[in-house]
């Protein structure tokens, strides 16, 4: 193959800020389904999240990476261990359906 077809075309700002808020999206949701996350002004440290959501400890670097894009994202603020839920949005049904 080409140089020029196997180079990466890369993507404008806005396409990755597009990326970033439909990947918070998805992990708000994501998460909520799991039942954490679901109420404004509700506070835990990560580790309780993992408990409560039942997630491996082995996913606790994925988690604290998606934890970090939801506070750029205005759905939660984090500050080391501890996380509040800023924005609680609904889960969109149409929004899961469209996933899968």
């Amino acid at each position: 193959m080409t140089d020029s077809i196997m180079a990466v075309i890369p993507l404008e700002a806005a396409a990755w800020q597009q990326f970033d808020a439909w990947l918070a999206r998805l992990l708000i949701t994501q998460l909520r389904t799991l039942g954490v996350l679901t109420d404004v002004g509700q506070s835990h440290s990560i580790q309780a999240l993992m408990a409560n959501a039942k997630i491996h400890p082995r996913f606790q670097r994925w988690l604290h990476e998606g934890l970090t894009i939801l506070a750029q994202n205005g759905h939660i603020h984090l500050q080391g261990d501890a996380v509040t839920v800023l924005a609680a949005p609904e889960v969109d049904d149409v929004f899961m359906a469209s996933l899968g």
